[in-house]
């Protein structure tokens, strides 16, 4: 073997080996990329649900504090809280996201002005259950742990 055969097959070697390398790189990121994408959706479809049965508890709720006109708007809120959870649990996440970006580019002011209410909701649900927390500790611990 000549000292040119020898460097071209030492070359064409290199190459091979890096051509195998990048296709198995390339495979592993694709594997990568399947279980990921995966887990985000099994995580998004475990936090709809959550959703879901919230609604689902809070149509309960309002349903049994039942006596006046009061009572019927809360029952008539309750059935479409009710509806809207059922219609959640049953809908993809895909479809939900999909809708979501429809309304927004039809309604940009309503979906912004719906985005901000949402926020002040969850900002009010979080702030409540934080208080709750630390009635819970002063309770079970008493006054002077917290103090």
């Amino acid at each position: 073997m000549t000292q040119e055969t020898l460097s071209k097959t030492v070359k064409d070697t290199v190459k091979e080996t890096a051509q195998v390398a990048k296709d198995e790189l390339s495979q592993a990121a694709d594997r990568a990329k399947d279980v990921l994408r995966a887990e985000a959706q099994a995580r998004a479809e475990t936090g709809k649900d959550m959703v879901s049965d919230q609604g689902l508890r809070l149509a309960d709720s309002l349903r049994s504090d039942a006596d006046d006109l009061q009572s019927r708007i809360q029952n008539v809120v309750a059935s479409s809280v009710a509806d809207l959870s059922e219609e959640l649990r049953h809908t993809s996440l895909t479809t939900l996201i999909e809708g979501t970006e429809r309304f927004a580019r039809r309604n940009p002011g309503a979906f912004v002005a719906g985005a901000a209410l949402a926020g002040f909701a969850l900002a009010r649900f979080l702030r409540a259950s934080s208080v709750n927390d630390d009635e819970d500790t002063v309770l079970i611990a008493g006054p002077e742990a917290h103090s």
